[in-house]
């Protein structure tokens, strides 16, 4: 085969599929509707992006699968069956995507040390492993987990992998934001050093709790630039253990410019929460150019607000 572009759509059968060994494929595409077994034992020396939804890892190769593929840069693995632990080793590896909405366990483990686009989302209240290594080069990430139970291992190795990132996404609801705070509050070396762009979506999270636990996080940001927040539901309360931390007062905000917040019409503490950030940013964000307040419902956004610290800056 000598296409450098290879599409393949798998029906209900067959429950298994040969992917036949090219010296020119540069991209494969992998959609099943049901877990289809791939094999793909043979060296492919100049694939650099491969995208594959709903396939089965077999145990017999999940270990060593990725090594077939020299010149990978872009993963995409999306609801992937895991019958075994997969192990990715991909030097070359640049952008990974990892999405885990189905009902099944799994565990991957990575190592790519060229590592600079993350995303990780996991809505499965199952358990689950999910460990990036050697990833120093990492500037993006955009991790979303919103049904996860309290006390899960894979938080540790996550902060791990994203000290060195510049601009960070969290969509977490109040559990998994209480883990992360706990887990970078016992890592006192733990500093987002690097980060100048970060934006906290929080679902079920109620005023208390998604405010100290954010001025926590921010309390490790120091040259972060802008600040994006938005805030759903608050009607729940977090399980398990829950004693909200300690949020420092005084902050070193002097490079942030540019806040925006964002609350649900059905966010019962709009006010509330809304006035707090407020208060805090203004007395500790000296070189603040705006802060924009802005509450939406489903149709889109229904009123805002903004405050001007001073002229924005050319």
């Amino acid at each position: 085969m000598k296409a450098k572009v290879l599409h393949l759509e798998v029906e209900d059968d067959p429950a298994s599929l040969q992917v036949p060994s090219s010296e020119t494929l540069e991209t494969l595409t992998v959609v099943a509707r049901r877990n289809v077994t791939v094999d793909m034992s043979t060296c492919f020396p100049l694939l650099k992006t491969i995208e594959l939804t709903r396939v089965l890892f077999p145990i017999n190769f999940s270990m060593g699968f990725f090594s077939f593929f020299p010149s990978l840069e872009t993963l995409l693995l999306d609801n992937v069956a895991l019958e075994s632990p997969i192990h990715i080793f991909s030097p070359s590896l640049r952008i990974l995507k990892v999405t885990h909405n189905e009902r099944f366990n799994y565990e991957v483990h990575v190592w790519a040390s060229h590592l600079v686009s993350l995303e990780y989302e996991c809505v499965d209240p199952r358990p689950g492993v999910f460990v990036v290594e050697g990833a120093s080069s990492l500037v993006d990430a955009k991790i979303t987990c919103w049904k996860r139970q309290r006390g899960e291992p894979w938080l540790g190795p996550m902060i791990d992998c994203l000290s060195s990132v510049t601009k960070l996404t969290l969509n977490l609801s109040i559990n998994q934001l209480l883990d992360l705070v706990e887990v970078v509050r016992a890592r006192k070396g733990t500093s987002f050093s690097n980060m100048t762009c970060l934006t906290i979506c929080l679902c079920d999270c109620n005023c208390k709790y998604c405010f100290d636990s954010a001025i926590c996080l921010l309390h490790k940001c120091p040259i972060l630039e802008q600040l994006f927040l938005r805030f759903m539901n608050d009607d729940h309360q977090p399980n398990g253990p829950h004693e909200a931390a300690a949020s420092p007062r005084k902050l070193s905000m002097s490079h942030l410019r540019q806040v925006q917040m964002v609350a649900d019409e059905s966010y019962h503490s709009y006010d509330k929460i809304m006035a707090k950030w407020v208060e805090l940013l203004l007395e500790n964000s000296t070189n603040l150019d705006q802060i924009t307040i802005k509450r939406v419902d489903e149709e889109g956004p229904s009123s805002s607000q903004s405050y001007s610290e001073r002229s924005p800056s050319n």
